[in-house]
């Protein structure tokens, strides 16, 4: 349906395979050569951030039908959200089965899904570290997939910054995070534009919080639209794409390259550090529950009291 509504444009198209398939044989080439040099290839290739953007972007058009319709059919979508990451990175890997990162992020995605719904009593971090060694022993390709490795870097990083921040320290929680990645990126891609990771990391910010939302969104609207809507639509976000092309084209690379690699041990002690840090915030919360939890989760922590 989107291929024959899209047929006066090819550039919102090529986008759309792109983010749905991993295609990108409708894309100009010097838009990926350009990417490829400044260290930012990895924003278009498909990976967990493509499933996030998409559940964000169903968020946002479930919350306008809520908002039109007093139906009790929300509370149970509502009951079933849990579930809702895994599903759509099932079903993102359904629409590109021979991309292997959509393997990864989907069995990534069951495993987080298991590890969020095991039992108090049970360690969480232990089962992980268990699920991790079991993808391993069953896909041993994967120990020396660049991709894989940085899944696994992920999903740690992820689980320890849910065990340590609050809800509360959602920028905290958000620059460790970015600080937890940089030393494999480093690794794998060794390529820094200027002298300021920042760049990459805020270019790579608003491609996975701004761009990859949107084109779902636009996508999704177009599936979604009557034939007399979609035309308009498509045309509209067509001259949209063509003027972020020519804002691209006239910004080349105007900022030098520094090459870091760093080394094994550098990058373990560097997480070291930082897993250190993280306890001493956890630690420091539990010390002072009352100025850091938030209030939601007070209500929910004294709820589930209650209960039990």
């Amino acid at each position: 349906r989107l291929k024959d509504k899209t047929k006066s444009a090819p550039l919102f198209f090529a986008v759309q395979a792109s983010i749905w398939t991993g295609s990108h044989q409708g894309l100009p080439f010097w838009l990926i050569q350009k990417y490829r040099d400044m260290g930012l290839l990895q924003v278009l290739a498909l990976s967990g951030q493509h499933v996030w953007a998409l559940l964000f972007s169903l968020g946002i058009l479930g919350r306008i039908i809520l908002f039109f319709s007093r139906s009790r059919r929300g509370q149970m979508l509502n009951l079933c959200r849990r579930g809702l990451a895994p599903l759509t990175a099932l079903f993102l890997f359904s629409l590109a089965p021979d991309q292997p990162s959509m393997l990864r992020t989907s069995l990534c995605a069951g495993v987080l899904f298991l590890v969020r719904n095991l039992p108090n009593q049970i360690n969480a971090l232990y089962i992980l570290f268990l699920a991790v060694l079991g993808l391993i022993a069953a896909f041993p390709e994967f120990l020396h997939s660049m991709g894989f490795i940085l899944s696994v870097t992920g999903i740690l990083g992820v689980s320890m910054a849910g065990l340590c921040f609050q809800q509360g320290q959602v920028f905290r929680k958000n620059i460790w995070l970015v600080f937890w990645l940089m030393p494999v990126y480093a690794f794998f891609f060794s390529r820094w534009v200027s002298h300021l990771a920042i760049f990459q990391f805020g270019v790579g910010w608003l491609w996975d919080h701004v761009y990859l939302p949107l084109f779902f969104l636009s996508g999704i609207l177009v599936i979604l639209s009557p034939s007399f809507l979609a035309a308009p639509l498509t045309k509209l976000f067509e001259a949209g794409l063509n003027f972020w092309l020519d804002w691209e084209v006239s910004r080349p690379h105007f900022l030098p390259l520094l090459v870091y690699r760093p080394t094994v041990p550098e990058m373990l002690l560097f997480w070291l550090w930082l897993v250190v840090l993280a306890l001493w915030n956890r630690s420091f919360i539990l010390a002072k529950p009352k100025t850091f939890v938030h209030s939601a989760s007070r209500i929910d922590l004294e709820r589930r009291a209650q209960r039990e």
